[in-house]
């Protein structure tokens, strides 16, 4: 082999090393942005004003207005929130909106 092809492989190897530290980074990134939402859902600290419409089959089956602190259930597409001191819970297609 001569002098040229070794430096072409050698320049060859580190773009393939650069690029897979990139997709660690960039993946690593993403991750943090992911934990970093479900902090902030989890430690809401004040209250907000929320309208939630809960649809079956395309059809609205419950409708919530409420002030007050939204909780996502761990493990699951769930939320709850205390509505007049009753623990609501609900699942679904859900359509949230929240204002301060």
């Amino acid at each position: 082999m001569d002098l040229i092809t070794k430096l072409t492989k050698l320049n060859n190897m580190r773009k393939i090393a650069v690029l897979a530290i990139f997709a660690l980074l960039l993946g690593s990134t993403v991750s943090c942005q992911r934990s970093w939402e479900r902090i902030r859902k989890k430690t809401q600290t004040s209250n907000r004003n929320y309208v939630i419409d809960q649809y079956s089959g395309g059809i609205l089956v419950g409708h919530y207005e409420f002030s007050g602190i939204l909780n996502d259930s761990e493990g699951s597409d769930g939320y709850y929130f205390y509505q007049d001191k009753v623990l609501i819970e609900l699942s679904g297609d859900l359509v949230i909106k929240s204002t301060k």
